[in-house]
């Protein structure tokens, strides 16, 4: 039976070390430039070449703490991410992932053109404050049917007790 992946994600993923064709656009500097959000966030000359130079589907950005490596990654997907689709960014620390998030938290409105929703999958309490907002739980919490939903089972299970 095959694959439901194509057969690059799938070869990019059992093999990281192999140079895999990207699924995105590539475009010139000019063109990626156009795409940034540097209201949001600036960039400097060594992240926005690096975001240039970013040809394949798996990438991976590294370095030290504080060398932009969180700003990189936010511009990349402001660059080569497709309207429509959807990336996934892995970090190694849960503090990594909470400096991508901060960086990801200025663009969440998926209604605006460029805007880059985000889910956080971890525990809440383990990861930063900013990246606790996006986990699954706490953004259901916010959604207006669901919060409607627990109100209607408060009121449903308040009648419920007045019958018995």
């Amino acid at each position: 039976e095959g694959s439901r992946w194509p057969p690059q994600l799938e070869a990019a993923v059992l093999n990281p070390a192999k140079l895999v064709p990207g699924t995105y656009t590539t475009r010139t500097t000019k063109a990626i430039s156009a795409r940034l959000h540097r209201d949001v966030m600036p960039i400097n000359h060594n992240q926005l070449e690096a975001i240039c130079s970013l040809r394949h589907r798996a990438e991976v950005i590294h370095g030290p703490p504080g060398t932009g490596k969180s700003t990189t990654i936010f511009h990349t997907l402001s660059a080569h991410l497709p309207e429509a689709t959807a990336a996934i960014v892995t970090c190694v620390c849960n503090q990594a992932i909470d400096a991508v998030a901060e960086k990801l938290e200025g663009v969440q409105d998926p209604t605006k053109r460029g805007g880059l929703p985000m889910l956080v999958l971890g525990n809440a309490s383990r990861v930063g404050r900013t990246a606790g907002l996006f986990t699954l739980e706490l953004q259901a919490e916010r959604e207006e049917l669901v919060v409607f939903m627990r109100l209607v089972c408060r009121i449903l299970e308040a009648g419920v007790k007045g019958l018995q």
